[in-house]
């Protein structure tokens, strides 16, 4: 039971600041570095406090720290709540806790809430070194709870190294009872992890998260995608399961972008849902044994959006997921965390099926472009499209011709474009660019000639994990590119970057940028295959989470218990986890029954002997063995001599030596004249 007037030593306040330090430290990469900062202020102050008594923060100082956390919350973060803007209250709020933690009331708090903001740092990381760094943490913090269960002192017992030497036990002691609680406690929590049904996270809630780093958004400014092309974040992992495509096949569709007001591209295509048609796939000049088909695992990162990742053509997905306009696929929920499916793809060269004629509205809404802007761009696609005999592949082999042999480049550090016009700015004063102006000046140009088109957003190809057996794509990896309308065969991919940087399609984005790069590189082959199996073990862990629920916790259960009903499997899970937890009681609470001594039975031996003589309204229980012998005296006279020799033998055996000592005949004396009291 917490006694609220037990002051800590200064060796348990140390360890506690320790506890703390550790458990913010598991968050240093999700919110502000300032946080930590502020708490060790408020930890050196606390330190003063103790050492050279500086008197604890009154009322208005607790107030003015609140009201500065609230502050710096809200600078961060706004009024939109968060699962980070979150997590910094609480920071906050344990790092204010500091400055007053002074009785064990307050400790306990801290602990718990270390506890506590252990748990949520799997809303951020859940891989094998992240799992490793909490449960350390998490035993740290115990040792911490076990040290302040044992070295607790009153309040008014001065805090001296005297006296809390007094109280400390060995440090190795306490390390091997927390190492100990942290053992007993696997057995349970293996069983609620492949017994339990899997239930939906707390966080998948609709809580949004800044640290879910999709990189796209639903609209494209030429400058953005290059931003993106300087981060190293992960974006999604890919698995085939059978053919793998070539690294100039590997387009990862995301996102269709068909609106342009002049400067920005965004999303105005309807998003319902629709099912892919085998007619889908026919063409007028290809059959259906033309296609090679590819079965692949995606393992999407937390992007806190519900789009997917996937190839053209897709035929196939798990039925937890739509498909809507554009062939793109959506989640039912926003991703939240890591999100497992697997698809099928029918790829085709650049054939993207769906040969039917567009609709009046997908018509209007693929030819829409801000006619009295770029002049220039406007008149040489006239003066192509007449070249061209008004045929759209010779107009795209043309406007191939202009491109490769301009002086554009392919940067991640274009110029940025400031006039109205911003595609004439593009092509005939800048050209440099990144994917997106490429992609955002061809749709525009297609548009002008009256041919149906639209820019896809996604990524580009992929590493490989040569001991995974994987692909791993980052958000360098993104990328825009051009799908246009050609009657009678449907959608057809263009991608206008392959004609100033082909590298960037064949090789990657590595290639292409050499010197702008953002991504790990090294000359070591050693250091490179450390880290790829370093990878490939984080994406085996996380795959295997993610896999196992529904029928695979399922067909485990029935491996083990036999074909049940989903309400027998559920009470025998009850059973089995009363009977875990029970065996774990007692396995805790073993270690704290003490036998009795020998000395204490002979007690209780005599005061049985003497409640016969008192009656059972006598409580005998806290009296010396001097007090004993008064009531055998009072019972009987005739007692008086043996109680006197008994007096002598206990005497000796309690306060002569630094030990109990009561060897056999000493115990044979004691049982012979407790035998011959008088009790009537």
């Amino acid at each position: 039971m917490i006694n609220p007037s037990m002051v800590m030593p200064s060796a348990v306040l140390n360890r506690l600041f320790v506890a703390v330090l550790v458990s913010l430290s598991l968050h240093i990469s999700d919110v502000s570095g300032w946080l930590f900062i502020g708490a060790l202020f408020l930890i050196l102050w606390r330190y003063a406090i103790y050492k050279y008594a500086f008197p604890l923060p009154g009322f208005w100082s607790r107030s003015i720290l609140v009201v500065a956390g609230f502050s710096f919350v809200y600078s961060l973060y706004g009024w939109m709540p968060s699962i980070e803007s979150m997590i910094t209250l609480l920071i906050a709020g344990i790092s204010l806790k500091l400055i007053e933690v002074q009785f064990q009331r307050d400790a306990y708090l801290l602990i718990f809430s270390c506890f506590f903001l252990q748990s949520l740092h799997f809303l951020f990381d859940q891989s094998p070194l992240h799992y490793l760094a909490v449960l350390l943490s998490c035993f740290f913090t115990l040792y911490v709870q076990v040290y302040l269960n044992k070295n607790l002192m009153p309040a008014d017992v001065p805090d001296t190294r005297e006296v809390s030497g007094q109280v400390k036990e060995k440090q190795a002691s306490e390390l091997m009872l927390a190492g100990k609680l942290l053992l007993l406690s696997f057995p349970l929590a293996l069983f609620l992890f492949f017994v339990l049904p899997r239930l939906s996270p707390l966080w998948s809630i609709s809580v949004p998260t800044a640290s879910a780093k999709t990189g796209l958004s639903d609209s494209m400014t030429p400058g953005d995608i290059g931003r993106l092309g300087k981060s190293d974040e992960l974006a999604f992992r890919v698995k085939f399961k059978n053919k793998i495509p070539d690294m100039h096949e590997r387009y990862w569709r995301v996102l269709i972008l068909d609106f342009y007001d002049g400067k920005t591209w965004s999303k105005r295509t309807n998003n319902a849902r629709f099912k892919p048609r085998l007619t889908d796939l026919v063409t007028a000049d290809s059959s259906l044994n033309e296609y090679l088909y590819y079965e692949y695992d995606v393992i999407s990162q937390a992007s806190e959006q519900k789009w997917l990742y996937t190839l053209a053509n897709v035929t196939g997905f798990d039925s937890n997921i739509n498909m809507v306009e554009g062939g793109v696929l959506r989640n039912a929920k926003k991703i939240s965390s890591p999100f497992k499916y697997s698809v099928t793809s029918a790829v085709h060269n650049s054939l993207l099926g769906n040969v039917e004629s567009l609709t009046s509205l997908q018509q209007s809404s693929y030819l829409q472009y801000p006619e009295s802007l770029n002049p220039r761009t406007q008149k040489m696609a006239d003066e192509i499209w007449k070249a061209s005999a008004q045929s759209v592949p010779k107009f795209i082999s043309s406007m191939q011709q202009y491109i490769s042999n301009g002086r554009f480049v392919y940067t991640l550090k274009p110029n940025v474009l400031n006039s109205s016009s911003q595609v004439d700015e593009f092509l005939f004063d800048s050209q440099l660019g990144f994917c997106a102006h490429y992609a955002g000046a061809l749709t525009y140009i297609l548009r002008s000639i009256g041919v149906p088109s639209r820019i896809v957003l996604g990524y580009m190809g992929g590493e490989k994990n040569k001991h995974g057996d994987y692909y791993s794509v980052y958000q360098y990896d993104a990328h825009a590119w051009v799908e246009y309308w050609l009657e009678g065969k449907g959608w057809l991919r263009v991608d206008p970057t392959s004609w100033v940087s082909p590298d960037r399609i064949e090789l990657g984005m590595m290639s292409a940028v050499k010197d702008e790069f953002v991504g790990f590189r090294t000359n070591s082959k050693w250091l490179n295959s450390v880290r790829h199996r370093f990878m490939s073990l984080n994406y085996l862990w996380q795959d295997w989470m993610l896999s196992y629920k529904d029928n695979k916790q399922q067909a485990l259960l029935e491996s083990i218990m036999g074909k049940r009903s989903g309400t027998e499997l559920v009470l025998i899970g009850l059973a089995i986890f009363a009977i875990v937890s029970l065996a774990l009681l007692v396995i805790l609470m073993w270690p704290l029954r003490k036998p009795r001594s020998q000395i204490e039975k002979i007690f209780d031996s005599y005061k049985n002997i003497l409640s016969k003589g008192l009656g059972s309204e006598e409580d005998l229980f806290a009296l010396t063995h001097r007090q004993l012998g008064e009531k055998a005296v009072q019972i009987n006279h005739k007692n008086e001599l043996s109680v006197n020799k008994l007096n002598a033998l206990f005497d000796q055996a309690l306060y002569e030596y630094e030990t109990i000592i009561l060897n056999k005949d000493t115990i044979k004396k004691i049982k012979a004249l407790l035998k011959g009291l008088k009790v009537s």
